[in-house]
């Protein structure tokens, strides 16, 4: 299902063009672009084509552990946090990228944690784990992005791409340690 995934993002990753690196046979071959007016990111038909293996061939991936899975995406976050960090240069911003990371996080998961206890009637734990668990920044859409955006040196005077990566990563890592908390709290009180 990875491997089927991974060719679904080549596939549009070569649609939307693609320059091949120096080795044998293609020696920086460039691909022209198929679509030239838009641009669609490859985890888009990455998760298309989960969806449709998933679907199609669920009996192919039934046998496929659980535990293999949450491995892998443990690993995939992993790799985007660090991609994420040793591209980060925010000197002299610590206070910009705390401020980043902390206030909209805190009023996205209150809010939804509010929400989550007036419609459903939930307890603060399981509504602030909800929280933390929506208000989290999905790395594997902004990283890339605001990465390729710091090479092609949008806002690169300004360090703003560095500062919003720096503030991604941190989110990232403040939701995983208050989801932790919360969802052991709440469980501590269900037992």
């Amino acid at each position: 299902m990875i491997f089927l995934s991974a060719v679904g993002g080549a596939l549009l990753g070569l649609l939307n063009g693609y320059t091949f690196p120096n080795f044998r046979p293609f020696n920086g071959y460039v691909l022209k672009p198929v679509l030239k007016k838009l641009h669609i990111p490859p985890i888009i038909m990455m998760i298309i084509m989960g969806c449709v293996v998933s679907n199609f061939f669920g009996e192919v991936v039934k046998p496929y552990n659980n535990a293999w899975a949450q491995w892998v995406r443990t690993c995939c976050l992993a790799i985007l946090l660090t991609r994420g960090g040793m591209n980060v240069s925010f000197t002299g911003k610590g206070l910009l990228v705390l401020f980043m990371t902390f206030i909209p996080l805190m009023f996205e998961a209150t809010t939804q944690a509010l929400i989550g206890m007036g419609l459903f009637d939930m307890p603060i734990e399981v509504a602030y784990s909800l929280g933390f668990a929506i208000a989290s920044v999905a790395p594997a859409i902004v990283v890339p992005q605001l990465m390729r955006w710091n090479e092609l040196g949008y806002g690169r005077s300004k360090g703003i791409a560095g500062s919003l990566i720096a503030s991604c990563t941190f989110d990232n890592i403040v939701c995983l340690i208050l989801f932790g908390v919360c969802k052991t709290i709440a469980f501590e009180y269900a037992s």
